[in-house]
């Protein structure tokens, strides 16, 4: 009795037949090749045989990753996934995955060609981030979770795979008296505020460029956070909807905030007067002098030139968001408010961001609980 029955040479390599049934009179086989051993040849055909069995079997297919994965974009493309996520989703597959599994058949895609992927692009001259090999490990979950939906594969390979854990970063930030300078000098940019908004709502970019008036309360000195500013291909520009429900929030802002963009309707309201026909009135809180939404290329110029010119550390734009949360932290603002103000889907998403300022508070209250029941003790200060 041959040691592996039903598999035979083929080529370079080995293949298997599978017996299928009766069809038009004759028997069917399937023969299914591509196997470096016989013994990977025979290992197939045994679980081939289980799924026929348990009515799980997958119809055999030639399918590449990289022609499974185009597919699986351009079905992205149609349902409506944000232009973000999308150019997110394109770069990570034409750039990483594609180059190292996208010759790969579908069917025979394993875990560990998953590994060694990840091995690859966290090593070498010019490393992937672990934060990114986390992003694409979750987009390729999704788009293989779909594939096992659709029957074209019989298990997904990714979940045999542990998800990189991307290392802790403490986010460059000011302290309340930089923010208070930056936000002086960046009073003589014409997007100032913009800047003040970042700062003391801590808002993203995005939202504050998508910002409508009639998303603002001055009266009641609250904004709405309903939808983000969108810069696509060719210097177009849209709205759309925030990323989840927990984006789409309100956000009380202080009496000095809402002093200034009292200002700043004035002066808007005075260049649509100017302007006349010309003005592309969108509501728009912060835009050009025509009403058209603002270049994020114009926001960052001004906004390192305001950070130069204040002489205080030299930060990302979207690190004045971490500023206003730190500073937040630092005020021993309750975590729950915190994230409810920047919109995250959680608390632990908040307390992940900023571990290390919590990781602090954690400290100060130990040190303080023992200071209370410790500190009028001249005994116990000896044990010390």
């Amino acid at each position: 009795m041959a040691k592996y029955p039903g598999v035979e040479p083929h080529g370079n390599g080995w293949r298997y037949s599978l017996y299928r049934g009766w069809v038009n009179g004759k028997k069917k086989y399937d023969k299914i090749g591509g196997f470096k051993t016989a013994q990977a040849a025979y290992r197939a055909r045994c679980e081939a045989i289980r799924q026929l069995q348990t009515n799980t079997f997958i119809e055999p297919s030639k399918q590449t990753v990289a022609e499974y994965l185009t597919e699986w974009l351009a079905s992205r493309e149609i349902d409506g996934t944000r232009y973000n996520t999308l150019k997110q989703y394109r770069w990570l597959t034409y750039r990483h995955a594609i180059p190292n599994i996208g010759q790969i058949e579908l069917q025979k895609l394993s875990a560990q060609h998953i590994r060694s992927m990840y091995t690859t692009l966290l090593g070498g001259e010019k490393p992937l981030s672990k934060r990114s090999v986390r992003h694409l490990h979750h987009m390729l979950h999704g788009s293989f979770s779909e594939a096992l939906q659709l029957d074209l594969i019989s298990k997904n390979p990714l979940e045999a795979v542990r998800c990189p854990k991307p290392d802790d970063h403490e986010h460059q930030v000011w302290t309340p008296a930089q923010l208070e300078k930056f936000l002086d000098e960046a009073r003589n940019e014409q997007y100032f505020i913009a800047f003040l908004l970042l700062g003391m709502s801590g808002a993203r970019k995005a939202e504050m460029c998508g910002l409508l008036w009639s998303d603002v309360d001055l009266d009641a000195g609250r904004i709405f956070i309903r939808q983000t500013m969108v810069e696509k291909k060719g210097g177009i520009r849209e709205l759309e909807t925030t990323k989840n429900h927990r984006s789409k929030r309100p956000v009380r802002i202080d009496p000095y905030t809402v002093n200034e963009l009292r200002k700043h309707k004035l002066l808007q309201a005075e260049d649509k007067l100017r302007m006349g026909s010309d003005y592309k009135d969108q509501g728009l809180v912060i835009c050009r002098e025509d009403g058209s939404p603002v270049p994020y290329t114009t926001i960052h110029k001004q906004f390192l030139r305001a950070v130069n010119r204040a002489g205080v550390p030299r930060i990302r734009i979207h690190d004045v968001r971490h500023t206003h949360a730190t500073i937040l932290y630092q005020m021993q603002v309750p975590t729950q408010a915190i994230s409810d103000r920047l919109g995250h889907v959680n608390t632990s998403t908040t307390e992940n961001i900023y571990i290390h300022v919590v990781d602090k508070q954690r400290e100060e209250v130990a040190n303080d609980y023992g200071q209370v029941i410790f500190g009028q003790s001249e005994r116990l200060k000896k044990r010390i």
